[in-house]
């Protein structure tokens, strides 16, 4: 096997699905320019994709001494964007798709058992638009990848043409790591097309061999077991055919074994390939689209998260009242947009309590903030409280960008709006009192106790629903 000798430090290098070089180039002519590798151009479109290369110094080559002239036989994988499909193409991908998602494998072409497993709708794989790859992260547990590959294989001459063109297939890969809020183990899948278009010469068959989880390259991060066949399992990605693997994988890092620990899976979330029917045979990792991390600090039981989707926390005014709309008030009206999608940048959370409680303390305890007693809440057996945003508990405190007494914030009050006895209804709104300037670097408000402590509240949970470990990014949305 020869995944298994892959040094560890290559499998967490790369990004995209490579076909490891065995020689170095060095003819003449053929992709170097002072021991640099540059592409070369195919010579003519693959499937109606045109403007495509490959480079020598980046395929997997073998030297010939069989063939007079021949000094190397080489195969090079690539990503292309999903733009580059044609119109036959797509048809033959949403055909496929559909397929794929019936679980209806008439025409299934490829040689290991189907397991019984299906991409997450969230990954939206059947309705993309071809100017993206997919939505990558839907949600915090579901991390997705989409990307065409093109393998080219060719041969490089001592003569002119210098490269000869010998073959040309063309398949998309689906991925998904369906995590659970539950489990310390998540779900992951691939599915594969393999397009008719663009298979030709000595890849007209497409490309074949033996399969893993991405999480063979690395044990003491992650384990898997196949749904299906076991690891190490055939492929055959064949043009015309689809296909669906999936395993059953589980944190096997520090985050498995000890408290406060963090294990990160991206680089080894994915599929590693050996493929065999091309000369010479390659090696593929297809590993690092996925994004994936485990933790025992936010609680002592070990879950895994997508951690590249920056979650939300809602906050309505229905409930939360005016310490909602306070929030609502600084992001629209300061500079700063604190946690304000598509305005502002996230906030993010600060896990140190003793740095918190500095901050609460530097923005409402220097004295210039007084309790105005029964005239906030009072109505509704509340009393008044000083309430800030950003939160004290994250890294955009004011306390922590300059400020180093709360009457250096924009100062506003709740005002009274009702008398149903719904507090957040009676105390729905707020006011500015003194002059703001909009560059203020904090909000400091007069909030009833209880409106301000329950939106602490609302972030605590968000905290443990979400996994937040420190310096999470997260966005704060106030709603009707």
């Amino acid at each position: 096997m020869m995944l298994r000798k892959l040094p560890l430090a290559v499998a967490a290098a790369t990004s995209l699905l490579l076909f490891f070089p065995l020689a170095a180039q060095a003819a003449t002519g053929t992709g170097e320019v002072k021991g640099q590798p540059v592409p070369i151009p195919i010579p003519s479109p693959v499937g109606g994709i045109s403007h495509l290369s490959v480079t020598p110094g980046k395929s997997a080559c073998q030297r010939v001494t069989s063939v007079p002239g021949v000094s190397k036989r080489c195969t090079q994988g690539q990503e292309i964007p999903l733009t580059d499909l044609t119109a036959a193409q797509r048809a033959q991908r949403s055909a496929d798709l559909a397929r794929l998602g019936s679980k209806s494998e008439s025409a299934h072409a490829g040689v290991s058992q189907q397991p019984d497993i299906t991409a997450p709708a969230q990954c939206n794989f059947s309705a993309i638009e071809f100017a993206q790859t997919g939505i990558l992260h839907p949600d915090r547990f579901t991390s997705c990848s989409d990307v065409l590959w093109l393998a080219t294989s060719y041969e490089v001459t001592s003569t002119p043409p210098f490269i000869t063109f010998l073959g040309t297939f063309l398949w998309e890969d689906q991925q998904w790591a369906d995590y659970s809020a539950h489990s310390p183990d998540w779900v992951h899948g691939m599915n594969t097309i393999g397009y008719l278009t663009g298979a030709s010469g000595d890849l007209e068959d497409g490309v074949s061999g033996v399969l893993y989880s991405g999480c063979s390259l690395a044990p003491g991060t992650c384990s898997a077991t196949s749904l299906a066949t076991p690891d190490p399992q055939p492929f055959a990605i064949a043009p015309g055919g689809t296909d669906t693997f999936g395993w059953n994988e589980s944190d096997a890092g520090a985050s498995s074994v000890g408290p406060g620990a963090i294990n990160v899976l991206n680089p080894y979330l994915g599929a590693a390939l050996e493929i065999e029917n091309t000369t010479p045979p390659t090696e593929a990792l297809d590993t690092a689209q996925l994004a994936g991390r485990c933790d025992t600090q936010v609680t002592a039981a070990d879950r895994c998260v997508d951690q590249a989707y920056t979650p939300t926390l809602e906050l309505s005014l229905t409930t939360y009242g005016s310490a909602a709309d306070m929030i609502a008030w600084a992001q629209g009206t300061l500079s700063g947009h604190w946690g304000l999608q598509g305005v502002g940048q996230p906030l993010t959370r600060l896990a140190s309590a003793v740095i918190g409680n500095r901050n609460r303390r530097i923005i409402c305890r220097d004295g210039s903030f007084h309790n105005m007693g029964a005239a906030i809440g009072g109505n509704n057996g509340d009393r008044d409280s000083c309430d800030e945003y950003p939160f004290a508990a994250t890294y955009q405190s004011g306390a922590l960008n300059g400020v180093t007494a709360g009457a250096q914030c924009a100062q506003v009050t709740a005002v009274q709006t009702g008398t149903t006895g719904n507090e957040a209804a009676d105390w729905n709104t707020v006011t500015p009192a003194g002059t703001v300037t909009g560059n203020e670097a904090c909000a400091r408000g007069h909030i009833p106790l209880r409106l301000n402590r329950n939106t602490g509240l609302a972030y605590a949970r968000l905290i443990l629903s979400d996994r937040l470990i420190d310096r999470d990014p997260f966005w704060v949305a106030v709603t009707p």
